[in-house]
């Protein structure tokens, strides 16, 4: 059998098969046929059967590679996981450590942090995206529920000429108490990482 062309020894020609993995007739292992000449054989490995079936070649899985794979930016599995953390741990940061320096400015702008991550790293890593959204929906929710409770405070604190805030209030800081320590929960989820999924949220964004 010649690596230039394809012919199985018959009188008639026909048509050379598709690309892919083939017996070797000399019998060692399989060949790569790119639908014009061969490749050199591969063993070790059990032959292809089937003319004209390619198969793949005997030294590489056809599973699905790990999640940190399919990763296609820089740093490799490690800055994957980095950035999976910080989905969680950066708007942690921004809303409570940045809210408090800027007298609250900041935790109105946690939720631009998992939507940058989400639409930068997150377009090259399964995995980031989904902490990421996972994050932004988390962060919108409580926005948006912290801003409902706010108004409210207003409301109680106006009908009941101020003494509804030693009720309201205490109810505030609670809720803040448990903010913080979701957050926290899918921090440390996402850098073990296990599935996570914030309970009472929105799903804004999927």
């Amino acid at each position: 059998m010649s690596n230039e062309s394809w012919d199985d020894g018959s009188a008639e020609p026909r048509p050379a098969p598709s690309p892919g993995w083939y017996p070797d007739p000399t019998g060692q292992g399989s060949r790569w046929w790119d639908g014009h000449a061969w490749g050199p054989p591969q063993t070790p490995g059990p032959a292809p059967t089937g003319y004209g079936s390619p198969a793949a070649p005997p030294y590489r899985s056809q599973s699905l590679p790990p999640t940190h794979e399919l990763y296609r930016g820089p740093g490799g599995a490690e800055q994957e996981a980095s950035w999976a953390v910080w989905s969680h741990l950066g708007p942690l940061l921004v809303v409570n450590v940045g809210g408090l320096l800027t007298a609250g400015v900041l935790s109105l702008v946690g939720w631009v942090f998992p939507l940058v991550v989400m639409n930068t790293v997150g377009s090259r890593s399964p995995r980031v995206r989904r902490e990421a959204v996972e994050s932004l929906n988390f962060q919108l929710s409580w926005l948006l529920y912290s801003l409902g409770f706010v108004f409210l405070v207003v409301v109680v604190a106006i009908l009941t000429l101020g003494l509804g805030l030693f009720v309201v209030v205490p109810i505030l800081l609670l809720l803040w108490v448990c903010e913080i320590a979701l957050n926290i929960i899918g921090t440390v989820r996402a850098n073990r990482p296990e599935p996570w999924r914030y309970p009472a949220i929105i799903r804004f964004v999927s």
